[in-house]
């Protein structure tokens, strides 16, 4: 096992080492690359810049930005001179933005929204100053005496125990928690998650919010193995940018491979003597993958029809990701085994794996060399896991943060007996692999006492490309019900009685694989958009539930009528 020894502000000392290009990132619709001295050299700049504020070890710095090169910047000059980062994701209200300043003492805040926060010093007693990253303020920041450069030769001590960054997390109720990481929780995380999957040849395309755990898990990792970043500029980008950069690595979550599918789905009905090419194609892919996965080798026949599927119809969906994709990596919530299964038989390998904010993201996940389709994957590195009586999913690991900030109450409670609870109900299979099957504060419990684990249902009823989202509902009602979300703009061309139909179909077909007491009676279609910006989605973009239930409370209520 490639293990470092360092830690990360150690790595970024040795990062020079590194050949080739460090960071692409884009700016109105222009392209940059930066190597590796430079990229150095820029960190040493911001961590200089850092110190003529007068911030000393300890002292928090607030980020609330869209990702950029200049969130990398920040991120790890911090740690070079031990502060700590407070990542704010970028959609986050003025009230959570307050709350966030408040609770973690955070003295600078910078922002590329600036004129969101022309009352935000009024209202933080500890923040001393707002600098714009977009804006010549940024400029004025890095402004030093004349060829100054960061000492990396400073005999500073770095720990295990230095706290290097408060995660807050988006949570679907209430305020946001501060999750505290050290930099053992990193070098634990960045090396056993990482250490099989990069090296120094890889190329990612960062798109998530650095705010996520997962997203910044990134490129912490990057940083590490030297495998080349790119920062996308937009998420609406993302496709051009798949094509740019052709990653041969891809962190993503879920709904990214769900809009990519209900896509191409879409494009195929459509067609007429194509589809029938597309579907023959699927079933020769799914033939060749029951080979595959069972390690036997392909028949030839079988072999060259798999060939010519290659040619008409896998390498252009293979395309859609660059064409260079050795796999990508699945996190944040339930992937759908139809979808994980339909780009397997594509040739395109989705490992997923699951994690939390608390335990500084993946505690398991699949590996190209071993995987279960269905499955989050067995642990990694020194992950203990345990099932509770209540089927919960406990944890013990180097990965699990130390405490929540300021809750020692609120700490204490998210522990039993050493065990971190997480929250969410699963199962270890015989062969070792863990399966999720629900969040625990989720759970439905009908009114005929039975309990129904909704994201189970929500992510099959997703397996249609019709369906672009689902909330499933019942608790302490006498049945389930599901309120679904069609994408009016990919499904523009058909009329509301064939959605109606095929969204029926859909629902037929999941109630069939369910018990009686589970089974889906009642449905109503939204065609609303349902946005982290409208309040719907956290930022990791699960379901706010509370919010949507208080959105739809008519349409839910008629359902029971």
């Amino acid at each position: 096992m490639r293990q470092p020894s360092q830690v990360l502000p150690e790595k970024i000392i040795s990062m020079s080492s590194h050949t080739g290009t460090a960071v692409i990132f884009y700016k109105n619709n222009q392209r940059f690359e930066i190597s590796w001295t430079d990229y150095q050299k820029q960190i040493g700049k911001t961590a200089l810049a850092l110190q003529k504020l007068g911030l000393k070890k300890g002292s928090r710095i607030a980020i609330h930005a869209n990702s950029c090169l200049e969130w990398l910047l920040l991120d790890f000059a911090s740690q070079l001179i031990k502060l700590v980062t407070v990542p704010i994701y970028s959609s986050s209200t003025a009230a959570e933005v307050t709350h966030i300043l408040n609770d973690s003492e955070s003295e600078v805040l910078f922002t590329d929204q600036k004129s969101l926060h022309l009352q935000t010093q009024k209202k933080c007693e500890k923040l001393k100053l707002i600098i714009d990253i977009t804006t010549s303020e940024w400029e004025q920041f890095l402004a030093i005496k004349q060829n100054q450069d960061f000492d990396f030769q400073s005999k500073i001590v770095y720990e295990k125990k230095d706290l290097a960054t408060l995660v807050y997390t988006s949570g679907t109720t209430g305020l946001p928690k501060g999750v505290c990481i050290t930099q053992e929780q990193i070098q634990s995380e960045v090396v056993e998650a990482f250490e099989w999957a990069m090296t120094s040849l890889d190329r990612t395309l960062s798109f998530l919010p650095l705010s996520h755990i997962l997203g910044r898990v990134e490129i912490w990792a990057h940083l590490y193995w030297g495998s080349t970043i790119a920062i996308a500029e937009k998420i609406e980008k993302l496709r051009d940018h798949l094509q740019d950069v052709k990653p041969t690595l891809l962190v993503s979550v879920p709904r990214i491979f769900e809009k990519f599918y209900e896509s191409i789905l879409s494009q195929m009905e459509t067609f007429g003597l194509k589809r029938k090419v597309f579907h023959w194609a699927l079933e020769v892919g799914k033939e060749v993958s029951f080979y595959r996965l069972a390690k036997r080798k392909v028949p030839l026949e079988l072999a060259l029809k798999n060939k010519l599927a290659d040619e008409l119809v896998f390498s252009k969906i293979r395309n859609l990701f660059g064409g260079q994709l050795r796999f990508a990596i699945s996190g944040g919530a339930p992937l759908s085994k139809e979808i994980a299964e339909f780009f397997y038989f594509c040739g395109v390998l989705i490992l997923e794996g699951y994690g939390l904010t608390e335990t500084t993201a993946a505690i398991t996940v699949n590996r190209d060399y071993d995987y279960k389709i269905g499955t989050v994957g067995k642990p990694i590195g020194d992950v203990q896991i345990k099932i509770a009586a209540d089927g919960e999913i406990l944890i013990k690991s180097k990965k699990v943060m130390t405490e929540y900030y300021n809750l020692p109450a609120e700490t204490e409670s998210a522990f039993e007996k050493g065990w971190f609870k997480t929250g969410d109900i699963g199962e270890v299979l015989p062969s070792g692999e863990l399966i999720i099957t629900d969040r625990k504060k989720d759970l439905i419990k009908t009114s005929g006492g039975k309990y129904v684990a909704p994201q189970k249902l929500e992510t099959l009823l997703k397996e249609s490309p019709m369906i672009s989202q689902a909330l499933v509902l019942g608790d302490q009602r006498k049945y389930v019900v599901a309120l679904l979300q069609v994408d009016q703009q990919l499904h523009q061309d058909k009329n509301s009685a064939v959605i109606k139909e095929a969204i029926r179909s859909q629902v037929a077909k999941v109630n069939a694989e369910l018990a009686s007491f589970e089974s889906i009676k009642k449905f109503e279609i939204t065609f609303d958009t349902w946005t982290v910006e409208g309040g719907e989605l956290t930022p990791s973009l699960k379901l706010k539930r509370k919010k949507l239930i208080e959105k739809y409370q008519l349409t839910i209520d008629e359902m029971y009528d």
